[in-house]
């Protein structure tokens, strides 16, 4: 009989969730993991928590009629909270924890950082297993009780591959001379740093000139992604707070060059690799990297090393913990 997984996973505003949670859910699926997503819209109920005991008893009676082997909470906040209080004398929960939900968010108001993180931390008591996506992230739990993965999202190596970066500019109709910084700004360019990265680029352009700085938000389409980073010269991370940034694999899976900070994850990956940088939060290193980098041309390699963060071995490392949840809660049984 197959695994039965109710997936929990935050609701974006405009419908469906973040990418990298549904392309971990197809993963498990073709994995075998008979899984039903359940949409919580967390972010909206931190200005409505009255509505929090209803929404509880709606994901009590999903669990009750799907009859999940495991709830698995994708996100922290409110939604592990009500995952935790709604799977009760039900079936073990695993909460993954992926960074805004237990790092601080400089730009939000301090009472919903408060309930925020606190709903995080507390969930921990319930859950049978937890995931983060970095060691950073697993040192910010008040609580490691419990078991703690490090299992950072998965990396589609099928689409994010090298591809000569002429052929790139082509196909986006960019000049094919111009030296172009890449800059993954997400929804939140506060967190990100965008601050520091335009005053690095009028240091760049002390010494290039011309240099084009690429803002990368949400709203840009997931295939064209990779064409953005072989196109470019170089990935520029500057942000304050991460779990693991995606797009740092995504570029090295791209073999794009990478100047950041010592941020979330970054360190594991770049770390004595040729073609990236680590630098401190100052905008004249940042630029002197960064011109480094673009006048020499190197690209780092990373050949098989890929594979330590494709989606395979992520799917694999998620369900390792299944199973170990599952045969604990047996042994417990017997």
């Amino acid at each position: 009989m197959n695994m039965r997984v109710l997936h929990v996973v935050p609701c974006l505003p405009h419908g469906g969730t973040s990418s990298f949670i549904t392309r971990q859910i197809e993963g498990l699926a073709e994995a075998g993991v008979v899984g039903q997503s359940d949409f919580f819209g967390g972010a909206a109920m931190l200005f409505r928590p009255h509505q929090l005991p209803r929404r509880i008893a709606t994901m009590r009676r999903e669990i009750s009629v799907f009859q999940p082997d495991i709830v698995h909470a994708h996100w922290g906040s409110l939604l592990a909270f009500a995952s935790a209080v709604a799977s009760i004398g039900g079936p073990p929960l695993v909460i993954s924890y992926r960074g805004s939900d237990i790092n601080p968010v400089p730009s939000e108001g301090r009472l919903r950082s408060i309930i925020r993180i606190t709903c995080s931390q507390l969930a921990t008591l319930r859950a049978s297993a937890i995931i983060c996506v970095s060691e950073e992230l697993y040192g910010r739990l008040w609580s490691r009780r419990k078991p703690v993965n490090v299992i950072p999202d998965g990396t589609d190596l099928s689409q994010f591959r090298p591809i000569d970066k002429l052929d790139a500019r082509r196909q986006l109709k960019w000049p094919l001379n111009e030296p172009v910084v890449f800059f993954y700004e997400g929804g939140r360019p506060e967190v990100k740093r965008r601050d520091l990265v335009d005053a690095s680029l009028k240091e760049v352009r002390r010494v290039l000139r011309q240099c084009r700085l690429e803002v990368m938000g949400i709203d840009v389409p997931r295939d064209r992604v990779p064409l953005l980073l072989n196109a470019s010269d170089c990935l520029l991370m500057t942000s304050d707070f991460e779990g693991s940034p995606n797009i740092v694999r995504e570029a090295l899976a791209c073999n794009t060059p990478i100047v950041s900070v010592d941020v979330g994850d970054v360190r594991r990956w770049l770390v004595n690799l040729d073609g990236t940088r680590i630098v401190f939060r100052d905008p004249v290193e940042i630029a002197r990297n960064v011109v480094d980098l673009i006048s020499t041309g190197i690209r780092p390699s990373i050949g098989c090393r890929a594979l330590q963060f494709s989606e395979e071995s992520s799917t694999n490392a998620v369900l390792a913990v299944y199973n170990q949840v599952l045969e604990g809660q047996n042994q417990n049984v017997q």
